[in-house]
């Protein structure tokens, strides 16, 4: 199955909404991968997600300017490129051989590729 490059979907809950766009062509699009986390009351934004990590927070303490670049930078310590998500992973093969319970259902996994089938496909569903 061939899936498009310059993806964007829109994930609305009912007090949140997440946006997430793809595009593996992007130039320096490693370098911008990013997570940020908006509200009414704050936001954080972790850019790139490799190395070398750059984390930044703003809240309504620091400026209630929306317009206004003003926030916090927050230290991040180096790490590994290559060890980055060993504990994940370790975490997976303890799922599986039973040495730790998953903290996620069948039920909540299905959803996921559900609505990540749904993305990629280009259609819309409500869950």
């Amino acid at each position: 199955m061939d899936f498009p490059d310059n993806n964007l979907a829109v994930l609305e809950y009912e007090k949140a909404l997440a946006r997430i766009f793809v595009s593996s062509v992007e130039v320096n699009g490693w370098g911008r991968r990013q997570f940020v986390v908006t509200g009414s009351k704050g936001s954080v934004s972790i850019l790139p997600m490799e190395r070398r990590t750059h984390m930044t927070y703003s809240d309504i303490q620091i400026t209630n300017q929306p317009y206004e670049d003003v926030k916090i930078d927050i230290p991040v310590d180096d790490f590994s490129k290559d060890g980055r998500y060993d504990t994940m992973a370790l975490d997976f093969y303890d799922y599986i051989t039973g040495a730790k319970a998953n903290p996620f259902t069948y039920e909540h996994d299905y959803l996921v590729q559900k609505v990540l089938l749904e993305i990629v496909k280009g259609g819309t569903h409500k869950a």
